[in-house]
């Protein structure tokens, strides 16, 4: 049986951690974007990355 990943479990597990030095990193997308909102919300740094063929390669927000 599996068990589920709740809200709450993911809250006190970054609790855990220094947000200060957290950077959430993501594959560029149109979801990804869905990704850096919710970290810009909660003030924690986001990096984007694209593969090196569509020109850029990094990029932080």
């Amino acid at each position: 049986m599996m068990n589920e990943i709740t809200s709450k479990y993911i809250r006190e597990m970054i609790d855990g951690y220094d947000k200060d030095k957290l950077t959430i990193a993501t594959v560029c997308s149109h979801t990804s974007l869905q990704i850096f909102n919710g970290a810009k919300k909660y003030g924690v740094r986001s990096l984007g990355n694209m593969p090196h063929n569509q020109g850029v390669r990094t990029g932080c927000v």
